[in-house]
C-alpha cells in the first residue's frame, strides 16, 4: 500500500508540474529591454559579427529575463539563427515546436537548471512570427547532466553548422570563458576547456557578450540563489546597459534579475 501511495503522489506531483509549466508557456511573452547602448560598443560588435557571423552570449541559467535579453540583442544586431545549450536529443523536439507550438513535456521534465524556461518557448515563437528565425540548433551533448568533452562537442557543433547567416550562440557563463576553468568533481580537481576558448582557437576574433546581473535571484537545480554585487554604484543603475569593456569583452548589464520557471520543479515566479 505504501509504494502505491508513493506512486500516486509522484504522479500527482508530475501532473501538477506539467500543467503549471505548460500553462506558463502559453502565457509567456518576450519584450525588448529598454537599454542604453554604447555607440562605440555597438559599432565594434556589429563589425565583428559581420566578419565572423557568430556571437557567444554567456548567461546564468535560471533568470527570467534571459529570454528578453536574447530577444533584445538578436533584433538589435540582426541575427538569423539561434544556437542553444539544449541537448542534441531535443533537436527534433525543438523543430516540432517551431512547426506546431506543441511541447512534449516528457522530453524536458527533468531539466533542472533554467536553460529551458517558458520564456525560451515564447522567444522561439516570437522570432518565428516575425520571420527572423531561419534555424535553431541544439548544441549540447549532454541531456541534463555533465558529460566528458561536452564543451569540445558544443564547439564542434557551432563550427560545423556555421553558415552565411548570423548566429547567436547562447550558453552558460562558464562555457563562454576564454581561459581554462578548474572545478571539483567526485572529489578530484579537474580542468575544463571552455567552448568559447575552443572556438576562439579557430575564429580568433569571435565576439563574446556576458550578462552582468546587478541584483536579484535565479533558480538553478532546485535552489533559489541570489546575485551578490559588491559595487554600490552599480546598484543605483535602473536601466539596462550595453557596452564594451577595456579588454574587448562586451557586457549587457541587467539591473535586476528574477527567478525563472524550470520544467523539473514548480517554483514561484
Amino acid at each position: 500500500m505504501g509504494s502505491f501511495n508513493t506512486m500516486s503522489e509522484n504522479m500527482k506531483e508530475y501532473e501538477e508540474n506539467r500543467k503549471f509549466f505548460l500553462d506558463a508557456c502559453k502565457k509567456a511573452s518576450v519584450v525588448e529591454i529598454d537599454t542604453d547602448f554604447e555607440i562605440d560598443g555597438v559599432n565594434n560588435l556589429t563589425k565583428l559579427i559581420d566578419e565572423t557571423k557568430l556571437l557567444i552570449l554567456g548567461e546564468v541559467h535560471g533568470v527570467k529575463e534571459n529570454a528578453d535579453i536574447i530577444y533584445t540583442l538578436y533584433k538589435k544586431f540582426g541575427f538569423q539563427n539561434l544556437a542553444l545549450e539544449w541537448s542534441e536529443s531535443l533537436q527534433e523536439f525543438t523543430d516540432n515546436y517551431l512547426r506546431t507550438n506543441e511541447i512534449d513535456f516528457d522530453l524536458i521534465k527533468d531539466s533542472p537548471d533554467g536553460r529551458i524556461t517558458p520564456g525560451h518557448f515564447a522567444l522561439l515563437k516570437q522570432l518565428k512570427k516575425e520571420g527572423i528565425l531561419d534555424s535553431v540548433l541544439c548544441i549540447d551533448q549532454a541531456k541534463f547532466s555533465a558529460v566528458k568533452d561536452r564543451d569540445q562537442k558544443m564547439a564542434e557543433n557551432v563550427l560545423t553548422n556555421k553558415n552565411e547567416g548570423k548566429t547567436m550562440v547562447v550558453v552558460g557563463n562558464l562555457h563562454s570563458l576564454t581561459e581554462n576553468f578548474e572545478y571539483e568533481s567526485d572529489g578530484e580537481q579537474k580542468i575544463m576547456i571552455p567552448m568559447a576558448k575552443l572556438i576562439k582557437q579557430v575564429i580568433s576574433n569571435i565576439p563574446i557578450v556576458r550578462i552582468k546581473y546587478l541584483k536579484g535571484h535565479f533558480f538553478n537545480c532546485g535552489e533559489v540563489k541570489e546575485f551578490i554585487n559588491e559595487n554600490d554604484d552599480d546598484l543605483e543603475i535602473l536601466k539596462a546597459q550595453f557596452y564594451q569593456e577595456i579588454d574587448g569583452l562586451f557586457t549587457f548589464k541587467l539591473p535586476e534579475a528574477h527567478i525563472a520557471l524550470t520544467p523539473s520543479k514548480k517554483n514561484i515566479l
